[in-house]
């Protein structure tokens, strides 16, 4: 569900600022085929291809990831314990 969400950002992002894949793919210096698989949700990114993408697109990552649906936090403890200090 997240990488459509995200893939539809960049996407909708690229589409806005007038820039194909092609173009994309430069200003980040990610392979073409590479944005249209991450566009369609079909590949996981690392935190540095998407600041790639947020930074070639002039956003920040939080205008990027601004409009993905919310995830609801689950109630009770974490499976471990050194994180509920979080």
């Amino acid at each position: 569900m997240y990488l459509i969400a995200v893939g539809r950002q960049v996407r909708s992002a690229r589409l806005s600022r007038g820039y194909s894949q092609e173009r994309l793919a430069e200003l980040s210096g990610i392979h073409r085929n590479y944005i249209g698989l991450i566009e369609r949700g079909e590949r996981n990114m690392r935190v540095g291809t998407v600041a790639k993408l947020a930074e070639a697109l002039d956003m920040s990552l939080a205008e990027l990831f601004a409009d993905l649906p919310r995830h609801k936090a689950v109630a009770g403890p974490s499976p471990d314990p050194a994180l509920d200090v979080l």
